[in-house]
Protein backbone atom coordinates (compact mmCIF):
# COMPACT_ATOMS: atom_id res chain seq x y z
CA UNK A 1 0.00 0.00 0.00
CA UNK A 2 1.15 3.52 -0.74
CA UNK A 3 0.05 6.73 0.98
CA UNK A 4 0.51 10.08 -0.69
CA UNK A 5 -0.66 13.62 -0.22
CA UNK A 6 -0.64 16.64 -2.50
CA UNK A 7 -1.18 20.36 -2.18
CA UNK A 8 -1.35 23.16 -4.65
CA UNK A 9 2.32 23.79 -3.75
CA UNK A 10 3.58 20.30 -4.46
CA UNK A 11 3.62 16.79 -3.09
CA UNK A 12 4.61 15.18 0.16
CA UNK A 13 6.97 12.22 0.29
CA UNK A 14 5.40 8.87 -0.52
CA UNK A 15 4.93 6.42 2.31
CA UNK A 16 5.06 2.71 1.51
CA UNK A 17 3.12 0.62 4.00
CA UNK A 18 4.00 -3.01 4.56
CA UNK A 19 1.00 -4.98 5.71
CA UNK A 20 -2.33 -3.62 6.82
CA UNK A 21 -2.70 -0.06 8.06
CA UNK A 22 -4.83 0.58 11.13
CA UNK A 23 -5.91 3.85 12.74
CA UNK A 24 -2.90 4.00 15.05
CA UNK A 25 -0.44 3.45 12.18
CA UNK A 26 -2.31 6.02 10.07
CA UNK A 27 -2.11 8.63 12.81
CA UNK A 28 1.62 8.03 13.31
CA UNK A 29 2.17 8.34 9.56
CA UNK A 30 0.28 11.66 9.58
CA UNK A 31 2.35 12.84 12.54
CA UNK A 32 5.58 11.97 10.72
CA UNK A 33 4.58 13.26 7.27
CA UNK A 34 1.58 15.58 7.22
CA UNK A 35 2.25 17.70 10.31
CA UNK A 36 5.77 18.79 9.27
CA UNK A 37 4.42 19.78 5.86
CA UNK A 38 1.56 21.78 7.39
CA UNK A 39 3.96 23.49 9.81
CA UNK A 40 6.05 24.61 6.86
CA UNK A 41 2.98 26.46 5.54
CA UNK A 42 1.52 27.30 8.96
CA UNK A 43 0.29 30.76 7.95
CA UNK A 44 -2.05 29.39 5.29
CA UNK A 45 -5.51 27.99 5.98
CA UNK A 46 -5.58 24.26 5.25
CA UNK A 47 -8.34 21.72 4.83
CA UNK A 48 -7.21 18.11 4.64
CA UNK A 49 -9.19 15.90 2.30
CA UNK A 50 -9.36 12.14 2.55
CA UNK A 51 -11.85 9.49 1.62
CA UNK A 52 -14.17 7.82 4.10
CA UNK A 53 -12.01 4.75 4.76
CA UNK A 54 -12.61 3.32 8.22
CA UNK A 55 -9.16 4.31 9.53
CA UNK A 56 -9.70 7.88 8.29
CA UNK A 57 -13.00 8.36 10.12
CA UNK A 58 -12.45 6.24 13.22
CA UNK A 59 -13.06 7.93 16.57
CA UNK A 60 -9.35 7.89 17.39
CA UNK A 61 -8.44 9.43 14.01
CA UNK A 62 -11.08 12.15 14.44
CA UNK A 63 -9.60 12.85 17.88
CA UNK A 64 -6.09 12.98 16.36
CA UNK A 65 -7.21 15.58 13.78
CA UNK A 66 -8.89 17.67 16.49
CA UNK A 67 -5.87 17.42 18.81
CA UNK A 68 -3.55 18.52 16.01
CA UNK A 69 -5.83 21.30 14.71
CA UNK A 70 -6.11 19.77 11.24
CA UNK A 71 -9.35 20.81 9.55
CA UNK A 72 -10.98 17.99 7.60
CA UNK A 73 -13.13 18.37 4.50
CA UNK A 74 -16.37 16.51 4.92
CA UNK A 75 -16.98 14.40 1.83
CA UNK A 76 -20.02 12.43 0.80
CA UNK A 77 -19.58 8.67 0.65
CA UNK A 78 -18.29 7.31 -2.65
CA UNK A 79 -17.24 10.68 -4.07
CA UNK A 80 -13.95 10.05 -5.92
CA UNK A 81 -14.91 12.69 -8.48
CA UNK A 82 -14.35 15.33 -5.76
CA UNK A 83 -11.08 13.86 -4.53
CA UNK A 84 -8.36 15.08 -6.88
CA UNK A 85 -5.77 12.59 -5.59
CA UNK A 86 -7.74 10.00 -7.58
CA UNK A 87 -6.62 11.79 -10.76
CA UNK A 88 -3.04 11.64 -9.50
CA UNK A 89 -3.29 7.88 -8.81
CA UNK A 90 -4.51 7.36 -12.38
CA UNK A 91 -1.60 9.37 -13.83
CA UNK A 92 0.86 7.44 -11.66
CA UNK A 93 -0.56 4.08 -12.71
CA UNK A 94 -0.30 5.00 -16.39
CA UNK A 95 3.28 6.18 -15.90
CA UNK A 96 4.41 3.20 -13.80
CA UNK A 97 2.86 0.57 -16.08
CA UNK A 98 3.56 2.36 -19.38
CA UNK A 99 3.94 -0.07 -22.29
CA UNK A 100 2.66 -2.93 -20.06
CA UNK A 101 5.79 -2.75 -17.91
CA UNK A 102 6.08 -5.48 -15.28
CA UNK A 103 8.32 -5.68 -12.22
CA UNK A 104 10.31 -8.59 -10.83
CA UNK A 105 10.53 -7.28 -7.27
CA UNK A 106 8.57 -5.07 -4.91
CA UNK A 107 11.64 -2.82 -4.71
CA UNK A 108 11.60 -2.26 -8.48
CA UNK A 109 7.91 -1.36 -8.31
CA UNK A 110 8.53 1.07 -5.43
CA UNK A 111 11.34 2.73 -7.36
CA UNK A 112 9.09 3.12 -10.41
CA UNK A 113 6.33 4.63 -8.27
CA UNK A 114 8.78 7.06 -6.65
CA UNK A 115 10.14 8.06 -10.07
CA UNK A 116 6.62 8.67 -11.42
CA UNK A 117 5.74 10.62 -8.26
CA UNK A 118 8.79 12.86 -8.73
CA UNK A 119 7.69 13.66 -12.30
CA UNK A 120 4.35 15.15 -11.21
CA UNK A 121 4.55 18.86 -11.93
CA UNK A 122 3.40 21.56 -9.55
CA UNK A 123 1.49 23.08 -12.48
CA UNK A 124 -0.50 19.85 -12.87
CA UNK A 125 -1.34 19.88 -9.16
CA UNK A 126 -2.37 23.56 -9.31
CA UNK A 127 -4.67 22.78 -12.22
CA UNK A 128 -6.30 20.00 -10.23
CA UNK A 129 -6.90 22.36 -7.32
CA UNK A 130 -8.31 24.99 -9.63
CA UNK A 131 -10.78 22.41 -10.98
CA UNK A 132 -12.36 21.88 -7.55
CA UNK A 133 -14.96 24.69 -7.64
CA UNK A 134 -16.18 23.53 -11.06
CA UNK A 135 -16.34 19.93 -9.85
CA UNK A 136 -18.34 20.93 -6.78
CA UNK A 137 -20.77 22.98 -8.85
CA UNK A 138 -21.22 20.06 -11.24
CA UNK A 139 -22.03 17.72 -8.35
CA UNK A 140 -24.54 20.23 -6.98
CA UNK A 141 -26.18 20.56 -10.41
CA UNK A 142 -26.50 16.77 -10.54
CA UNK A 143 -28.06 16.68 -7.04
CA UNK A 144 -25.05 14.93 -5.55
CA UNK A 145 -24.70 12.32 -8.28
CA UNK A 146 -21.37 11.35 -9.82
CA UNK A 147 -19.80 13.55 -12.45
CA UNK A 148 -17.24 12.73 -15.15
CA UNK A 149 -13.90 13.69 -13.62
Amino acid sequence: MTWAAISRFGRLALVFVDGKMNSEYYQQMLTDNLLPFLQHFHRLPWIFQQDNAAIHVSASSREWFARNNVAIMKSPAKSPDLNIIENVWAILARDVYENCRQFDTVQQLREAIEAAWSRLSVDYLKNLYESLPKRMMSVLKKNGNAIKY
